[in-house]
């Protein structure tokens, strides 16, 4: 019993013990002081700021976890352990792990690129790859919307994000009508079904802005509209049927696809 306390107390009480300890130590109170410094930094960061709260975390995680490697190859190191060919299988294991998760820190490297932009802000309205919806979450994987057209909730991987567009409650609508409308005449019309539409719950303004362009069947006339873009798509469709009932009203020639077809003698 002394002889196997008298070993234990020997390889406590050795050189490489009492310096892995120290180093324990040393790096279980940086441990300790970098939690003191992120949480400090984060308490002068607005809450409602997660992007940014996100990457202050990502960051202090990342280091501690460095500070934990080194602390673990250091006292490998003082109990004379060779860490050469551990570090060697480290590297072919992560260069490994790095094709395996690539997709992760595509991930990541979106997510930092969206926080420095500040394109993404919770609760803002954003059109992400086509989906417009409102921003429910985000970190620096994900990005969550709240598709305002369908109520889906549309769940994107960050590295999938290509163009991101803040909505600013500017809404146009097109419409075609044949070349044999008189533009006086539709104006006029148009005009009305705008001042009608800016009478909708929700709707700040409407106008009539006039011809947009040529196509081969039509014209293309547009009515511009602004509300919130929350309730964009609600407005869309009050807007097309009062729009629906003055080109009925005022019988106004909606075109169908034509084609002139020549025919030559040979």
């Amino acid at each position: 019993m002394e002889k196997s306390l008298e070993k234990v107390l020997s390889v406590l009480l050795s050189k490489g013990m009492i310096i892995s300890a120290t180093y324990v130590v040393a790096a279980f109170i940086l441990v300790v002081l970098l939690n003191h410094l992120s949480k400090k930094y984060r308490e002068k960061i607005d809450p409602a700021d997660i992007r940014l709260n996100a990457f202050v975390r990502s960051v202090f995680n990342t280091i501690k976890g460095i500070v934990v490697v080194i602390c673990l190859f250091a006292v490998l190191q003082a109990n004379d352990i060779n860490i050469t060919s551990m570090i060697t299988g480290v590297g072919v294991v992560s260069a490994i792990a790095g094709l395996a998760l690539q997709d992760f820190f595509k991930d990541i490297i979106m997510g930092i690129h969206i926080v420095n932009d500040h394109s993404v802000v919770v609760g803002e309205v954003v059109e992400i790859n086509g989906v417009e919806g409102i921003v429910l979450s985000f970190s620096l994987m994900t990005t969550v919307l709240q598709d305002l057209n369908t109520g889906n909730t549309v769940v994107m991987c960050n590295r999938n994000i290509t163009q991101v567009a803040k909505v600013n409650g500017i809404y146009d609508i097109d419409l075609q009508l044949a070349y044999s409308e008189d533009p006086d005449r539709v104006k006029e019309v148009f005009s009305e079904a705008a001042k009608e539409i800016a009478k909708n719950k929700g709707i700040t303004r409407a106008e009539y802005l006039g011809i947009q362009r040529y196509e081969a069947s039509g014209v293309i006339y547009r009515i511009r509209y602004y509300c919130s873009p929350k309730i964009h798509w609600p407005m869309l469709r009050a807007s097309m049927a009062i729009i629906q009932r003055y080109i009925i009203a005022s019988g106004l020639e909606i075109p169908y696809p034509q084609m002139d077809v020549h025919h030559r003698n040979m």
